[in-house]
């Protein structure tokens, strides 16, 4: 057993792994009850892999309909029911990188951490429950489509990469939802639901011995001979479409774009990228930004803007959304905004004191604490201390960061109704 001290916070974290299971535990008595979550490393983007020197080609949405089947069992045990019999609750998701499933709640703990270890190891399809489920996921695949912030977050993926299978939907098509078969996800389950493809994060008020000891009386090492490779994709630079609108039913017109920046470029490793597009959207489109408050005083927005940004694979992708019913002209005003380069230094020290305060806040928040390890591990292969990070980062770095920032690769998307 490791134990990391996570001095900024006033708590350890132990780790260890466990019949190849990895498996992190932070006891935290600052907040009350506890939370476990169980993640593959495994996504919507993982449709395509290579199986023991053969590349499988499953359905779009395939890793999402695995999540929904993985809540039944041969004798009959519905998890959801259980955990609630139980006191606490359970809940799974699927993203574009991984799979997680989970259970929050104060009592029973050492009993709702072994039913979770035993059911995720215990795969149960038929024929007949995934002709159900495929009716179930039709029903959502068209909420998600009569949904504007998820259409907007979807069409986005789909504008700005090519050839990277993070441009389609999570949950898939109908089409190809209908195509999926019980050979499909005994596939994938037994390629990437492995122990070496799996963490467990747990937090809150638990004993980090018990938990090991649960681990490795009832998680079984399920590790096989396969050898199993994600697909490793060229993506260009340049976007699919550079400008895309929508019509549906919306009050208002909503807006974003989105800037494609290949990574190579700026020399820097990834959470290093990460924290500084952090202060960069924070300081240029934050809540309290000077931006935001033209925009109002202006009339061109009644909202501020919002911002999301990632890394995926060597591109980061930097996205500034919002409200208004001139569109056009707030679409102009953010790109204007992204093009001056110029850097307030107060403001690159306040968004790092913002960064690090909200790090701290998490110590008392089991479940953003958890999430936080759990998505380093993920985006990283590792868990890694932003604090520490954030901490030694300074200014010169900064400015040539964003000195080095290439806007060329961009794409605007517009959601409106028929009346704008």
């Amino acid at each position: 057993m490791k134990k990391i001290n996570l001095s900024h916070l006033d708590l350890e974290m132990y780790y260890d792994k466990i019949n190849n299971l990895e498996v992190y535990v932070v006891p935290n008595n600052k907040g009350e009850g506890n939370y476990a979550v169980l993640t593959t490393k495994y996504g919507s983007i993982d449709n395509k892999f290579i199986l023991d020197d053969k590349e499988i080609i499953t359905p779009q949405g395939v890793a999402h309909f695995l999540e929904h089947k993985m809540f039944e069992s041969e004798n009959g045990t519905d998890p959801f029911n259980f955990y609630a019999e139980k006191g606490a609750d359970a809940n799974a998701s699927t993203s574009y990188f991984k799979t997680s499933y989970l259970f929050s709640g104060s009592d029973n703990f050492e009993e709702n951490l072994k039913f979770l270890l035993e059911y995720t190891n215990k795969p149960y399809f038929t024929d007949e429950n995934i002709e159900k489920e495929q009716g179930i996921i039709g029903e959502e695949i068209k909420m998600v489509r009569d949904d504007p912030y998820r259409r907007m977050y979807e069409e986005i993926m789909n504008n700005v990469f090519i050839n990277h299978p993070i441009k389609n939907s999570v949950i898939g098509t109908k089409e190809s939802i209908a195509s999926v078969t019980k050979e499909d996800l005994y596939k994938v389950y037994n390629s990437f639901y492995q122990n070496s493809n799996m963490i467990l994060v747990v937090t809150g008020k638990v004993d980090c011995k018990k938990v090991f000891e649960i681990v490795k009386k009832y998680r079984k090492d399920n590790t096989s001979k396969i050898n199993v490779q994600k697909i490793k994709y060229d993506e260009p630079d340049k976007v699919e479409r550079e400008s895309s609108t929508i019509i549906m039913d919306v009050s208002v017109p909503k807006v974003s774009m989105s800037y494609k920046i290949n990574i190579d470029e700026l020399n820097l490793n990834k959470i290093d990228i990460m924290t500084y597009a952090s202060i960069y959207l924070n300081s240029k489109f934050g809540g309290s930004s000077i931006f935001n408050e033209k925009m109002k005083n202006q009339g061109i927005m009644a909202e501020s803007c919002g911002f999301d940004y990632d890394i995926i694979d060597n591109h980061l992708v930097l996205t500034i959304f919002g409200e208004s019913k001139n569109y056009n002209e707030l679409l102009e005003n953010i790109e204007k905004e992204v093009l001056n380069k110029e850097i307030e230094e107060n403001s690159f020290y306040r968004y790092k004191k913002v960064l690090k305060s909200n790090l701290i806040y998490t110590s008392e928040n089991i479940y953003a604490m958890n999430d936080n390890i759990t998505a380093s591990i993920i985006k990283y292969g590792k868990y890694e201390d932003r604090y520490n990070i954030i901490e030694k980062l300074n200014l010169k770095d900064y400015e040539l960061f964003i000195k080095t920032l290439n806007f060329k690769n961009k794409s605007s998307l517009i959601i409106k109704n028929n009346q704008f």
